[in-house]
């Protein structure tokens, strides 16, 4: 969501990039902020930094199954 997501229970990420992710190792679903010099694409896999100082996409928070976008659910099946 380039925009942000205009439903999002976060005030922020009403207005911000924000995506949805799933982790390779344990499977857990997150929301990350993308960085600014790249673009995500549905499906694309993308460094996630699960700690502040570490290289990758900044996990912003984690979700559950019902907090996933309709298209994200969908991904998933």
């Amino acid at each position: 969501m380039p925009l942000g997501n205009p439903y999002d229970k976060h005030p922020q990420h009403r207005t911000s990039p924000v995506a949805q992710a799933i982790g390779t190792k344990y499977f857990t679903l997150v929301e990350i902020v993308p960085l600014k010099e790249l673009s995500i694409s549905v499906g694309e896999r993308v460094p996630i930094a699960s700690m502040p100082n570490l290289p990758g996409h900044p996990v912003y928070d984690r979700l559950t199954y019902n907090d996933l976008t309709t298209v994200a659910k969908e991904n998933l099946e």
